[in-house]
């Protein structure tokens, strides 16, 4: 995990030459005012996460306040369409993930905003999600929870943080290559969606670490699975779903 953020600070200096080059033209100093960086995600998933380690390191490079701005819903669409119509100064940003350009466009038949109206700056960070149960879901392993939803299809359901969301897709990606029957629970964000799990009202979800962590070492939750390629670092003792059970399978998340 310490790995995982120094890589994540290590980034923040081409993000600030992306951002000021352009608007050095315009003015003698930028920032000169507090910026906003809009989250499409309810406060504690990973885009959340990722936006306030950024945010902390850019206001000590800056010496400006640095504002997340989380604005749940549709899958980023909110967050992005306030982007859209913010006035184009570079005191507007958002932390989006891949599927808000990659996958939004192709499942909502209209959106509020164009896509040539979001600037791409910088990638962020990249990082595995996990696999995580409840406690009181019988299975330690992911061979296990194959066979329990193999012995009662449409009886197990998931949470994700939201329709669309990589959390969705690589829990359906799953489901579907290996041929279980599982519903979607879709909730605004792994902020709502984790404490779902924990609380038990859903068996199980795929997150990112950040958001598991604390209730993996109170053992509210198992970690069974990564859908990275390789094992993380942080958690070597956390197979991936590449190697147990589906050949190549890789949803890692990105975002920036």
């Amino acid at each position: 995990m310490k790995k995982s953020i120094q890589g994540l600070v290590a980034t923040i200096g081409a993000l600030v030459c992306a951002l000021t080059v352009g608007s050095a033209l315009a003015q003698s100093r930028y920032p000169d005012k507090p910026v906003k960086v809009l989250v499409g995600y309810s406060p504690g998933g990973w885009p959340d996460t990722v936006a306030r380690v950024v945010g902390q390191k850019l206001a000590e490079i800056w010496s400006q306040p640095v504002v997340v701005d989380n604005r749940p819903g549709a899958n980023g669409n909110l967050a992005a369409d306030v982007l859209a119509k913010a006035a184009p100064d570079g005191y507007t940003l958002l932390l989006a993930d891949s599927t808000l350009v990659a996958v939004n466009p192709l499942i909502y038949l209209k959106l509020p905003y164009s896509a040539k109206d979001l600037l791409p700056v910088v990638l962020a960070a990249t990082a595995p999600m996990f696999l995580a149960v409840h406690k009181s879901l019988p299975v330690n392993s992911l061979q296990e929870l194959i066979a329990m939803a193999k012995a009662q299809p449409g009886k197990l359901n998931y949470g994700s943080s939201g329709i669309g969301s990589p959390h969705h897709l690589s829990m359906e990606s799953m489901i579907s290559a290996l041929g279980l029957d599982i519903a979607h629970v879709p909730f605004k964000g792994s902020g709502q969606a984790v404490p779902a799990l924990v609380g038990g009202q859903i068996p199980m979800l795929f997150a990112a670490y950040p958001s598991l962590a604390s209730h993996v070492k109170a053992g509210t939750v198992k970690l069974i699975a990564s859908n990275a390629i390789k094992r993380a670092t942080f958690a070597p003792e956390v197979p991936t779903i590449a190697e147990v059970a589906i050949p190549n399978f890789n949803f890692a998340i990105s975002g920036g």
